[in-house]
């Protein structure tokens, strides 16, 4: 009598088979998927630059102070406390939380406010503290080569490994989710995809300083 069937060695070639094109494509998947977040968070970026050129038209060029202990817009959640912070202050003119959380990234604060976080303005240099030097468009002498946002862990950052805290270690570092790339966000509202290599260290493009 003929048998019809798989002999076990078969069955084992078969599924070692699959097994070798599995361990081949997921990657390749994966990073199909991680570069269509990346599109969607440069698009996040884009709407972000466009909300901070409306605010420097409205507010003669001032950069917005990124983080203000009083004067909480009507259109924020009252969450039991006056303050804004910088991302607060572009809100009315994109009315999207969503806009501020990154697809593979998310926030660090929680909610209400769950915007705060995705994205890092760039500390001390374009959005200073409310007690510090208010700085205004018009002192970068090269605005489309000076980060304003770039992809970070908190609505703050500078660079790797980030801002020191008073509490001892580092807090704001620059996070380059998609594929070791970031999206970032120029003085002149341009938006961009850079490697994590151009982003991370200290550079001109962080102090605004081409000298």
């Amino acid at each position: 009598m003929k048998r019809n069937g798989f002999t076990l060695i078969e069955l084992l070639v078969v599924i070692a088979i699959i097994a070798i094109l599995a361990a081949i494509l997921f990657p390749v998947f994966a990073r199909a998927r991680e570069k269509a977040r990346q599109t969607a968070c440069l698009s996040n970026v884009k709407q972000i630059g466009t909300a901070l050129m409306m605010y420097l038209s409205d507010y003669d060029d001032v950069m917005p102070q990124y983080l203000v202990l009083s004067g909480r817009p009507d259109s924020l959640p009252d969450i039991g406390y006056d303050y804004t912070a910088w991302q607060d202050r572009l809100y009315p003119y994109v009315k999207n939380t969503q806009v501020f959380v990154c697809p593979s990234g998310g926030s660090y604060r929680g909610t209400p406010r769950e915007y705060h976080g995705s994205y890092g303005g760039n500390y001390r240099y374009v959005f200073s503290h409310w007690s510090d030097w208010v700085c205004t468009l018009g002192q970068f002498e090269r605005p489309a080569e000076t980060f304003a946002v770039v992809e970070a862990k908190s609505y703050i950052t500078r660079y790797d490994p980030g801002i020191p805290s008073s509490s001892g270690g580092y807090w704001g570092q620059v996070e380059s989710r998609h594929n070791d790339t970031n999206n970032v966000l120029f003085l002149d509202g341009h938006a961009k995809a850079l490697n994590h290599s151009v982003v991370a260290p200290p550079s001109a493009n962080w102090t605004g300083d081409f000298d």
